[in-house]
């Protein structure tokens, strides 16, 4: 008797053919062969970087109400991955290991292991910038790097909508990647372009003699974006003779949704008396002296006067006469009228 896998003899046992026969029984065998047992890896998987997980299996295929308690040992379960293995899939291999049994033979089925990116979060930074500059660097932060893995392995860069006007603009992740092994959290920020506020350039403008208006000359003003340039005192004014006189400017930028109105812009300029060629303030014999040496040639007009040419004298005074552009002997003799008190 017995019902595990093995040879067991087949007897005569209770076989007879009654008081005529005598019975020569041969005997034979009945062989119980194993069953067979199915060995499945479970298939896992894991996170990239962490550690790897601990293998499982199932097995199926007992009859006669048998149950694992028959079987001694465990199979071994291996994989070429380790911890430090990247995203992607790797086979479980199942062998015999130390499992055993008496009654049962083993069929091992292989699983597979996954190895899924890791998380890694990525988060902007707000920028800012002046309507007409160039875009800043686009910057962020990061966290979740793992197996000794460095910022190196983050390529591409972040984008941001396009726009160039004064608002608002989404920061983009771009081709921002981490390759993969990693899945990106992106958490994007904003470029915030303000207005501009123009230059207005204005130098001091050179000295002029009273009775010169006001000219382009003068009022000579440039800003650095297109507008409208409003002066103060306007273009045809004749100032009175005076040191330091205020000359003002406004400028209102014709793009008003990306420019700022900037504040005014002030120069100074001197009038100086008819006659007055060396700026001093005063008509006096060194100006007398210094147009005769312009008019003879012996000395150069001097560049910070805008209009050295005083004569003729035009209702007893000497007047600047456009029509002339060398200092004569007239300029000369205007100026001596003027010591002796003719004008």
């Amino acid at each position: 008797a017995g019902e595990h896998a093995g040879s067991y003899p087949i007897t005569q046992g209770t076989l007879a053919a009654g008081t005529n026969y005598t019975i020569a029984f041969t005997g034979a065998n009945l062989t119980i062969t194993k069953g067979q047992l199915a060995v499945t890896a479970s298939s896992a998987s894991k996170v990239y970087g962490a550690a790897l997980p601990v293998f499982a299996y199932t097995i199926a295929g007992y009859v006669n109400g048998d149950t694992q308690a028959i079987l001694t040992g465990s199979p071994s379960i291996t994989t070429i991955a380790t911890a430090a293995s990247g995203a992607g899939s790797y086979p479980i291999t199942i062998s015999p290991g130390t499992l055993s049994t008496a009654d049962y033979t083993f069929v091992f089925t292989d699983a597979t292991l996954t190895v899924t990116p890791a998380t890694l979060t990525v988060t902007a930074n707000a920028q800012s910038k002046v309507y007409g500059s160039a875009d800043p660097a686009l910057t962020y932060s990061q966290s979740g790097l793992v197996n000794g893995d460095t910022a190196a392995v983050i390529t591409g860069a972040l984008a941001r909508q396009t726009g160039e006007n004064v608002g608002s603009y989404g920061i983009l992740q771009g081709t921002l990647s981490a390759g993969g092994n990693y899945s990106i959290v992106y958490s994007g920020a904003s470029l915030t372009i303000s207005k501009a506020t123009p230059v207005v350039s204005w130098n001091n403008p050179a000295a002029i003699f009273v009775g010169t208006a006001l000219g382009a000359t003068q009022l000579s003003a440039s800003a650095s974006a297109p507008g409208t340039l409003v002066y103060t005192p306007a273009a045809g004014t004749v100032l009175a003779v005076g040191s330091g006189q205020t000359l003002s400017v406004t400028f209102t930028p014709s793009d008003l949704a990306n420019y700022n109105v900037p504040g005014p812009k002030t120069v100074s300029i001197d009038v100086l008396p008819a006659g007055d060629l060396d700026g001093s303030g005063t008509v006096g014999l060194s100006d007398a002296v210094y147009y005769l040496q312009v008019a003879l040639g012996a000395a150069p007009a001097p560049a910070s006067v805008a209009t050295p040419v005083i004569a003729p004298i035009v209702n007893g005074k000497p007047q600047p006469d456009p029509s002339r552009t060398k200092v004569n002997v007239l300029d000369v003799i205007a100026v001596l009228e003027k010591l002796v008190g003719k004008w």
